[in-house]
């Protein structure tokens, strides 16, 4: 089963929480998945088979992940794919204490799933469209006497944020992530992440941590 770490719902539901009983469809079903043998997979074993897609749908390559929106054809797991966004596999490193985190740009999670897998993530982030700025994420983890998994997610986004420029000179974008967790055992996960909060004086970037219990 997966479970929503952060309480922020955007109407996203996969099969994990899809029941076909009394029906042979679902619509607009959404699920992050692995390409095996040429179909996706979903992280509780559910193999789906592409019979429809839409035309601008990527080529999607073996052993990759992909947030996918589909509707589900019928029992068998026949779908028709509508979009699908590539999900980086962003492995985390353990805390180094000497170590000076550098990139500190706000991000928005949209929604998170843990899973026995992966924590997936869906991550909104600004960007000037002007700048060719490589973005790029990173991920450190901490695992505490209590057997809490503690995740930090940083983003070095070069600044190009509302606390440090005009928000009108800005565009935003969304990134897709999965954190491989199966490693560690863990009763408790926490996420740590800076975000964007509105003051009187402006924008200003803190840090925030959300947490769960398996």
């Amino acid at each position: 089963m997966k479970k929503l770490l952060i309480p922020l719902v955007c109407g996203l539901f996969a099969i994990c929480s899809c029941n076909l009983e009394g029906s042979y469809s679902a619509t607009n079903v959404q699920d992050i998945v692995t390409i095996v043998e040429h179909q996706p997979m979903n992280d509780l074993g559910v193999q789906y088979t592409i019979t429809k897609k839409a035309q601008d749908t990527p080529e999607l390559t073996e052993g990759n992940r992909y947030f996918m929106l589909f509707d589900i054809l019928n029992r068998q797991y026949e779908i028709s794919v509508k979009s699908v966004a590539p999900v980086e596999i962003l492995p985390a490193q353990a805390v180094d204490p000497a170590e000076e985190i550098k990139g500190h740009d706000p991000i928005q999670i949209y929604f998170n799933w843990i899973g026995s897998r992966y924590m997936d993530l869906a991550i909104g982030y600004y960007f000037d469209e002007k700048s060719n700025y490589a973005r790029t994420f990173q991920a450190r983890y901490s695992l505490d006497e209590a057997s809490t998994l503690n995740v930090f997610l940083y983003l070095d986004g070069n600044d190009e944020n509302p606390a440090s420029m005009d928000e009108n000179n800005l565009k935003q974008n969304t990134h897709f992530i999965s954190i491989p967790i199966s490693d560690w055992d863990f009763k408790a996960v926490t996420l740590t992440v800076d975000i964007l909060t509105s003051t009187s004086e402006g924008y200003v970037i803190e840090q925030k941590t959300y947490s769960t219990r398996q």
